[in-house]
């Protein structure tokens, strides 16, 4: 009885140490590179862009890569720092893309509609399919632009244009 409790307390603890350092590892990621004003990807040191896209004049949506985790990095577009009439990127949300498989998964961050109506604020995780458009979708975001956030949104009637398909039928 007592071997079974203590048995208990150990995982425990083992658990919720496991848990503390995941979320501080995600919090010290999101502190490493929220806030940061850059003027191309390859500044951002640590991380690879995979893709990316510009959603209007104010926004920039990228699919990052750090080892096997997946971002999506919300930029927001400001007058540069340095010098008059140009501009930066600064980094205003990141979402982490959970358990995100590259050899049957994409995420697309351009070419998203509902019902129909395209919306270049949408963003999905889907199954990667063989046809022009993307309709196995397994979570959706969107650009809440008053909180200037990426917000989860409902998959129901999400369809994307598939990117590599796209590419492999232009070609």
């Amino acid at each position: 009885m007592i071997k079974n409790s203590l048995l208990l307390t150990i995982s425990t603890l083992v658990l919720g140490v496991n848990i503390f350092a995941h979320s501080q590892n995600s919090t010290n990621f999101e502190k490493q590179y929220l806030g940061v004003r850059y003027k191309d990807y390859r500044e951002l040191r640590g991380i690879v862009k995979v893709n990316s896209n510009m959603i209007n004049l104010h926004y920039g949506i990228a699919l990052m890569k750090r080892e096997d985790k997946h971002f999506l990095f919300l930029s927001k577009i400001e007058n540069s720092e340095h010098s008059k009439g140009d501009f930066q990127l600064r980094v205003i949300d990141i979402v982490e893309i959970p358990k995100f498989n590259e050899y049957y998964q994409c995420v697309s961050v351009k070419g998203c509609s509902q019902n129909g109506k395209s919306d270049p604020t949408l963003f999905a995780l889907s199954t990667v399919e063989p046809q022009k458009y993307l309709t196995k979708i397994v979570k959706v975001w969107k650009l809440d632009k008053p909180s200037g956030k990426i917000s989860e949104f409902s998959k129901a009637g999400i369809k994307c244009i598939n990117q590599a398909q796209e590419t492999v039928l232009n070609e």
